[in-house]
């Protein structure tokens, strides 16, 4: 006999249960995925190229004239560009046939966990970035204070652009922070106004949100890294798509393949992305007792 339709044929296909597990890989939703939100996304998905070029323009600077003097010198322009390769980052997972159906986690819950681990690897890229700022606050061993933060705000509005602030900070770094909120600028209460407005915002936002500290909006992230060989974290404050930059070649892709001998099921769920420091000198490092 030949030209069988057999399931291996259409699976992957029009098999309704890969229909089922694609969504579920590409709706994952990782509870600590806030820092993406504020980096500057660029989306070379339908592009011919690998990489993408961010131009940074100089400071102009303008001086008083004198009425009948020619202007005979130029102001010099020279943009520099920042510029972000994409690369690849995946994982693949093997289900095998009494796998799937002995187990009562079956295929919903374990796509759920492997989108969730490639969006968690773009976002530990994302974490990583605000230990590289030049400009840092904290002392190592010594928790975050509101003098520290409120220097580290003060530092970038200096620097004659940043309208829109946030940060990250580790879990640690944010209680310390929330728990100092009150000893500098507004000391115990208003008289007769009741508590500061910074005071009672002191609450724990739920995972992935950001609660509003000075005009800054701060979420705190597990995945923000150690300095000084572990005792410190490195959290940071940014302006909003114009210090980091995420790169999408791909979002979250899976694929599948059947593998008969096995009697089992490779899945490869990838992204291709690029993350990068687009502006020094809007974000400013945390460095703080971790």
């Amino acid at each position: 006999m030949a030209n069988e339709v057999t399931f291996a044929m259409l699976e992957g296909r029009l098999g309704y249960d890969y229909m089922l597990l694609t969504d579920e890989i590409l709706s994952a939703r990782y509870a600590y995925d806030n820092v993406r939100q504020y980096a500057r996304t660029v989306d070379i998905g339908s592009q011919p190229s690998d990489s993408a070029r961010f131009p940074l323009y100089p400071a102009l600077a303008a001086a008083g004239l004198t009425d009948g003097t020619d202007l005979t010198t130029n102001t010099a322009f020279q943009p520099t560009i920042a510029t972000f390769a994409v690369g690849e980052a995946g994982l693949k997972f093997t289900l095998t046939d009494l796998g799937r159906g002995g187990s009562v986690l079956g295929d919903s819950t374990l796509a759920g966990e492997r989108g969730k681990a490639v969006l968690e690897k773009i976002t530990t890229d994302l974490c990583a970035l605000g230990s590289g700022f030049s400009t840092t606050i904290g002392s190592t061993g010594v928790n975050l204070t509101e003098a520290q933060w409120q220097d580290g705000i003060v530092g970038l509005i200096g620097q004659k652009g940043p309208e829109d602030l946030f940060s990250i900070l580790n879990e640690r770094q944010f209680y310390d922070l929330i728990n100092d909120i009150g000893t500098t600028v507004f000391s115990g209460q208003y008289s007769p106004g009741g508590p500061a407005p910074e005071q009672i915002n002191r609450m724990y936002p739920k995972a992935g949100m950001a609660i509003d500290l000075y005009g800054v909006m701060t979420a705190f992230n597990p995945l923000i890294p150690t300095a000084n060989a572990g005792a410190d974290r490195a959290g940071f404050i940014a302006t909003r798509d114009r210090t980091i930059a995420l790169v999408m070649k791909w979002a979250i892709r899976p694929e599948f393949e059947r593998d008969a001998s096995l009697r089992g099921t490779e899945t490869v769920v990838t992204a291709c992305y690029a993350v990068g420091e687009i502006e020094d000198a809007t974000g400013v490092a945390v460095i703080t007792d971790a």
